[in-house]
């Protein structure tokens, strides 16, 4: 009998910049160092419900996604506890407050910190050329330009 197939996972991940202009970083079980808030887009969820249900889910922030800043890929990546193949769906998300609740399992801790502190502290290189991007697109006096997301 064949093995069945194993195909990338598909993920979001949430950065999350609230009204001062911080980042939240975080840190669990499942990662290696400070990242951020992210999880599997569920079937028949866009990236968008995806990035403001995780973000809910696991730090209790009501967020608005802004956009898409990166797409990635991580084979089997060292920084994560288990042999995985990602597809990252990296989203910029503004956050009303800044009240976290961890959830226990997924966050064990956070801090909110400057986009530069955030891009010296994540502990990967696909995070640290998201923020590097948030903090060129600050200083475009153009504004962002971001993949355009379309429900089909």
């Amino acid at each position: 009998m064949a093995r069945p197939k194993k195909y990338p996972e598909a993920v979001v991940g949430t950065f999350i910049v609230n009204r001062q202009g911080m980042m939240l970083l975080v840190k669990g079980p499942k990662w290696k160092g400070w990242n951020i808030p992210g999880g599997h887009i569920e079937y028949g969820e866009s990236i968008f419900a995806a990035a403001s249900r995780e973000a809910y889910e696991e730090v209790g922030l009501n967020v608005k996604p802004i956009g898409i800043i990166e797409i990635a890929e991580g084979i089997f990546p060292k920084w994560f506890s288990k042999k995985k193949h990602f597809l990252f769906f990296d989203v910029l998300c503004s956050a009303s407050g800044s009240k976290v609740r961890m959830d226990g399992r997924e966050i064990l801790e956070y801090k909110w910190v400057p986009l530069r502190q955030a891009y010296k502290d994540l502990g990967t290189n696909i995070a640290k050329e998201a923020v590097a991007y948030i903090i060129k697109s600050s200083r475009n006096p153009h504004g962002h330009k971001f993949i355009e997301v379309k429900k089909s």
